[in-house]
């Protein structure tokens, strides 16, 4: 197999039992495109299988394992949107009608051929090729994004309702929060309720024990100190005044 030019151009592959139009098409059409020329129908179809770029592909009508518009029959089905070009002698017209039935060809070149027309006719097909390639791979990127922005879309959504509920989850959890805060602030208040016995005066400490008022002050730290209230003053001064 040969292969010569530039990686950049369009890539087009060319069968033919015959060496000698293999190097005489790839000389010609080094510069303007990325050849690959190759005399072995099952390597040349494998390369279709392998790389879907190829523009063109140029096939010469009578070569032994099968005709030219079988092959590009062939060809039609493994990458559909290369351009296909039968190669052909002025007398094969009935191969040139199989090949546009069969093997869906855009074009034939008769041999000889002129180079510079020859060059001419290809590259719009080449050029038509890339077209509709890069198109496909808009078309592609296009589907990709929508599937994106639908996910996207469904994504947020579902943060959405997650939201939602965390909010609603968040104003549960306060009402419960500061219903348990005021809970606490109550049994702390009852915490600090000192039991007093009605007769006798002693305070509860802990458990079944009981304490006079002043010993239990005193172990809290509490200053103590003495005093009448009004209605006891009022009393005091009135005995005071008897005596």
């Amino acid at each position: 197999m040969i292969e010569i030019g530039r990686q950049e151009n369009p890539k087009v592959l060319i069968v033919d039992d015959e060496t000698e139009v293999l190097n005489s098409l790839a000389d010609l059409l080094r510069k303007d495109f990325h050849l690959f020329a190759t005399s072995d129908i099952d390597e040349a179809l494998r390369l279709l299988v392998e790389d879907d770029m190829f523009s063109l592909v140029i096939s010469d009508q009578r070569m032994p394992i099968m005709t030219g518009a079988e092959f590009l029959a062939r060809v039609a089905e493994i990458s559909p949107d290369t351009g296909r070009i039968l190669l052909t002698g002025y007398s094969d017209i009935d191969a040139v009608i199989q090949a546009v039935n069969q093997g869906q060809i855009v074009q034939y070149i008769t041999k000889p051929w002129d180079a510079e027309k020859l060059i001419e006719r290809l590259k719009p097909v080449a050029e038509k090729h890339q077209l509709v390639h890069q198109n496909r791979l808009l078309i592609r990127k296009l589907v990709h994004f929508e599937e994106l922005a639908m996910y996207s879309a469904a994504r947020i959504e579902v943060l959405e309702k997650t939201h939602s509920t965390l909010r609603s989850d968040n104003f549960t959890l306060k009402l419960a929060y500061d219903w348990l805060d005021d809970s606490f602030q109550a049994l702390n208040k009852i915490r600090q309720v000192l039991h007093i016995c009605i007769e006798c005066g002693k305070v509860k400490t802990s458990g079944s024990s009981w304490e006079e008022v002043i010993n239990y002050l005193k172990k809290k730290s509490q200053s103590i100190t003495h005093a009448y209230c009004p209605e006891c003053y009022e009393s005091a001064l009135a005995k005071a005044k008897k005596k």
